[in-house]
């Protein structure tokens, strides 16, 4: 025989569950970036960029590898994560980077990096990140290297530090954070 406590508990729980579905659903999750950096291979800073942008926080976390070396499903970005730096490479982008600096005097564009602790910014590179014989980052999945963590989704990938400081690449757009 149920008493009138227990059915009025059993009328709530769907409401409790409810609101603490709603709980997690915060308005948090964007972040304004001030300006765009440019690095060189070695991670030294070689312009600085003023913008303003707002850009998500980042994906969901997704299953949790650890991969130095992957590539995205299509076999279009390729990304390393090593000596405390993540680096992508893009083969084939629908967007331009900005100008290349005076004092690059190798590739530019193609790569976007971020350490542990700084800011994200392209890369003066003579080399690639993308190797094809890379094991791939699935879509959901994430690599986390040291502290790293790179994020496969199907609209591109993310690579960011735990200050939050990262990159978005994709085919048809990039972000720096």
């Amino acid at each position: 025989m149920e008493t009138d406590r227990f059915r009025a508990v059993k009328r709530a729980l769907p409401l409790a569950f409810a609101l603490l579905a709603l709980a997690g659903c915060g308005s948090d999750d964007e972040r304004t970036v001030t300006e765009t950096r440019t690095v060189t291979a070695t991670g030294s800073a070689i312009a600085t960029t003023p913008s303003t942008t707002t850009t998500p926080a980042g994906p969901a976390p997704g299953e949790t590898v650890r991969l130095e070396s992957f590539r995205s499903p299509t076999g279009n970005i390729g990304c390393q994560l090593a000596g405390g730096a993540a680096r992508c490479d893009i083969e084939r982008r629908d967007w331009s980077p900005p100008p290349k600096p005076g004092d690059c005097g190798l590739d530019w564009g193609q790569g976007i990096s971020v350490d542990e602790e700084g800011e994200a910014g392209f890369v003066c590179a003579g080399d690639t990140a993308r190797d094809p014989t890379a094991r791939v980052l699935r879509y959901g999945q994430d690599s986390q290297v040291g502290r790293l963590r790179c994020a496969s989704r199907e609209d591109g990938i993310t690579c960011r530090n735990p200050a939050g400081h990262g990159f978005f690449m994709a085919r048809d757009r990039y972000r720096l954070f």
